[in-house]
């Protein structure tokens, strides 16, 4: 194949859709990895709809590290240049890191070391090195056992979450999309904790941080090989699902120089190079934001909104990658622009109703202003068709119970 190609996997997650649309736009060359257990990939036939998904290739879900690696090994040796890699989710860059050494030469991706990784990725390292680093994080005991939950539940301040230690598919198959469960008091908590433990193998139990939603803050950047941010982009979560604890349902773009600063410290302590993303969580009590996790080396949920914005983050990285372009060729964003999730906001739409924290009109007035979608593009109009045909096929089959 002539010239470079940027490789997307695991092209069943729903982030590769952005991935897509701005590589196409740009005429570059794409591979897509798919996963073959479609069964359990419900985005996969909204994301292969797309007219930019490029040349398919399929994983072996039942041997997936290994056929994963082959797979991007074949489309890499089959290139002339360069052969980009795009991971769209944790398990999936992580692979990569550990096996850096085993990958085709000119393979481009941008990566700390896997040391930093893998502390980022794991909430028991994670939590305790911010905290070394003095970087304000919610109180977390990352080494809960049934030998010592009784002195964590005397020392953790109520209300607070079990979390996992790493939001793996073994949680994920249990659990959808829930990231965190909520526990009011000492009772609930020692109650709760043995299924918790018996089910998972790895947990944190955490101070929950009040307040909104719209409380929380996402730092995204792509960082340069001397821990640079190459630009500063923030938006704020309006809306999410599952209401408590969820992915963004709705966000909107701002400036927030406070973020900003504090993100370009934390980049700097941690000596991070590649994309970031930086969740924080105001904290009322303590008059500060905390860190509620990061994000590494791949594109977040709700990246296309920087499109939108005048960013275009997936070909920045390309670019970037295999041309070297630097910070002067990124231009300003736009600020107040939206992007929602078509189908979490469906799915959070009665939640909010239904708990008072949104009448109707103001749910609709949030759609006012420039917008971007997950899914629906008017050049790219196939997924969102997709979308639109499954889901009025799956609630058939749940009304004849088929």
């Amino acid at each position: 194949m002539k010239g470079n190609i940027a490789i997307v996997f695991d092209a069943n997650v729903i982030m590769s859709l952005n991935i897509f649309r701005s590589l196409g736009a740009h005429s570059v060359n794409v591979a897509s990895l798919y996963s073959d257990r479609f069964a359990e990939e419900p985005f996969h036939k909204i994301t292969s709809s797309s007219k930019f998904s490029g040349v398919k290739y399929h994983i072996d879900a039942d041997n997936y590290e290994p056929s994963l690696l082959e797979n991007i090994n074949k489309v890499a040796s089959s290139c002339e240049n360069y052969a980009v890699l795009l991971p769209t989710s944790d398990k999936d860059m992580n692979i990569i890191s550990i096996n850096r050494d085993l990958l085709q030469s000119n393979t481009k991706f941008l990566f700390p070391d896997h040391s930093i990784i893998e502390m980022l990725l794991n909430k028991h390292l994670f939590y305790p090195h911010f905290e070394k680093l003095s970087i304000p994080v919610p109180r977390t005991f990352s080494n809960a056992s049934g030998s010592n939950i009784n002195e964590i539940s005397n020392l953790i301040q109520y209300p607070c979450i079990i979390k996992p230690a790493w939001r793996n598919q073994q949680w994920i198959r249990r659990n959808k999309s829930v990231k965190a469960y909520y526990f009011a008091g000492k009772k609930e908590l020692l109650e709760a904790f043995p299924t918790f433990k018996s089910n998972f193998d790895e947990i944190v139990i955490q101070e929950y941080i009040s307040g909104s939603e719209e409380n929380i803050v996402c730092y995204i950047s792509l960082v340069d090989e001397n821990s640079d941010p190459m630009f500063d982009f923030t938006c704020r979560k309006l809306r999410q699902y599952p209401v408590t604890f969820g992915d963004t349902s709705m966000a909107v773009s701002t400036h927030d120089e406070e973020i900003i600063e504090i993100s370009r410290d934390i980049i700097k302590k941690i000596k991070f190079k590649g994309l970031i993303g930086i969740e924080y969580k105001y904290d009322p009590q303590a008059q500060t934001y905390k860190v509620i996790e990061i994000t590494p080396c791949r594109f977040d949920r709700q990246a296309s909104i920087l499109n939108r914005s005048n960013i275009d983050l997936p070909i920045i990285y390309y670019n970037y990658l295999c041309y070297d372009m630097k910070r002067a060729q990124i231009p300003s964003y736009k600020l107040g622009v939206k992007w929602f999730s078509e189908i979490n906001e469906a799915r959070s739409f009665p939640k909010y109703i239904l708990k008072h924290k949104y009448g109707i009109g103001r749910f609709l007035k949030s759609y006012k202003g420039p917008k971007t979608f997950e899914i629906f593009s008017r050049r790219d109009i196939k997924p969102f068709i997709q979308l639109i045909f499954s889901t009025t096929v799956r609630k058939v089959k749940r009304a004849l119970k088929i």
